[in-house]
């Protein structure tokens, strides 16, 4: 009885490690082929990120010069609506 017992646990562990390689070759594999993409992914995802950054950054300081001019060109059509309609 010990026989089969010992034969089906080295048949288990030799069935383990083949499983074991197979995992190991395909993490290899992983690492070999996708790696280097996706650190170039990152990096380009990374120079977006810094160019967007960067243009809020210019609208954030530049903000209340918008803010006004809008305002003052929103309230000039107004006052030419208005007087357009009074004068007719």
């Amino acid at each position: 009885m010990s026989d089969a017992l010992e034969r089906m646990f080295t048949q288990h562990c030799e069935s383990n490690e083949k499983e074991f390689d197979k995992l190991n070759s395909s993490i290899d594999l992983i690492k070999d082929n996708h790696l280097a993409h996706l650190d170039a992914k990152v990096d380009s995802l990374d120079r977006k990120v810094s160019v967007v950054g960067n243009d809020v950054g210019w609208l954030k300081k530049n903000q209340w010069f918008f803010l006004t001019t809008s305002v003052i060109t929103i309230l000039s059509i107004i006052g030419s609506v208005i007087t357009y309609v009074i004068t007719k």
